[in-house]
This record gives C-alpha cells, structure tokens and sequence, in this order.
C-alpha cells in the first residue's frame, strides 16, 4: 500500500499530495454515508452535491501527473534529438526547459532519474547529474552507464588538454591510446560527447604528424 501511494503521489507537490489525500478520504466518507441514508431509508439526494468537492480535489492532482507523464515523454524525445544533433541550441534549450519543470517536482521514479541525469549530462552539466545519481542504487543499470560516461569524458578531456598544452609525443601517444580504447568500445558512436572528443583528439594528432 505504501509503494502504491509513493508512486501514486510521485512527483506531486505537498498542497498536491494533500488535496489528493483529502478528496480520497472525503470521497470515501460520502459513499459511507449514502449507504447509511440508503440502509436508513433516508433521502440520500442532499449528499450527492457535496461530491463536487472531493471529485475536484482528486481531479486537479490526477491532470497534474498527466501533464507530468507529457512532459516526461517530452523530455526522452528531447533527449534523442539533442543526441543526434548536438550543436542544436535551441533543442538544449528546450531539453533544459524541460530538466526544470521536471526537477523541482522532486520526482524519485528511478527511470525519470536516470532520464533527468542524461539531461544533464549532454548540456555538460556532470555534477549536477552525478548528483541526481547519487540518489539511485548502485546497482541501476541507466545510472552506471552515465557515471561511466562522465569518467570516460573527464579522462579523454584531461589527456586532451595535456596533449594541446604540450604537444610532445608521449602526450601524444597516451592521448591515442585512449582515443583508440574509446572507439573499441561499442556505443560509444551513440554518444556525442564521448564522439566530439575523439574528433578533437584525432585531429590533434594528425595535425601533430604532419
């Protein structure tokens, strides 16, 4: 009953989750009483207006977590069109929009977690998605490919900046070193970060050979 309510109530804001709780109880109180009057044989009509309330106070947190499984649908194709084109700024923009109204409804459904961590990770932002990660088991599958995919670009990004500091030949070679484990790595193509990166370590290094 607990897991139910949690995910019923996932993502709501308190005053959201109180009028669901009140209309469910209210509800509740006047279907007992309309079968008390019936077994009475007592007008049961008068009650029947005072259903208003209770069927608004659940209407209004049940078209709220409509909007928010919307708006979750929103943010995954969002997701892939920021992938596939990653210099789009006006799709960042969007995803961003969508991270924001997304993350201040406190959400904890691991999946919309791990959605909202690659948001963050394809605008560049890798602390604030390790710290949505940090509130998922260690064993999410989503929420280990991202943290795999935050140390693989932190790594290539430091060896980078080496290698373009000084541009010497072991530099060089650890640079393609890591450049080459990347690429025999198998999604790492899907990964546009991880991709621009190794663009700009190939270059580096043929510009080097030269």
């Amino acid at each position: 009953m607990t897991i139910y309510w949690e995910r019923l109530t996932d993502g709501l804001l308190f005053h959201e989750t109180a009028m669901l709780a009140f209309g469910a109880l209210s509800l509740l109180t006047l279907f007992f009483l309309v079968v008390f009057f019936a077994l009475g044989k007592r007008p049961s009509r008068p009650l029947l207006f005072s259903f208003i309330l209770p069927l608004t106070l659940l209407g209004w947190p049940s078209i709220v977590k409509i909007q928010l499984t919307r708006e979750r649908v929103a943010l995954e194709c969002e997701l892939k069109a920021v992938q596939k084109n990653p210099n789009d700024e006006q799709g960042k923009q969007r995803l961003q929009e969508y991270l924001n109204r997304l993350e201040h409804r406190n959400m904890e459904d691991p999946e919309i977690l791990v959605d909202l961590a690659w948001g963050k990770y394809m605008l560049e932002k890798d602390e604030e998605a390790l710290n949505i990660l940090d509130k998922l088991s260690k064993d999410n599958a989503g929420a280990n490919e991202i943290r795999a995919a935050i140390l693989k670009v932190q790594d290539i990004q430091r060896k980078l900046g080496q290698a373009e500091k000084t541009p010497n030949q072991q530099n060089l070679e650890i640079l393609e070193i890591s450049k080459n484990q990347l690429l025999s790595r198998d999604k790492v193509t899907e990964n546009s970060r991880i991709q621009k990166y190794i663009s700009k370590s190939d270059s580096l290094i043929k510009k080097a050979n030269l």
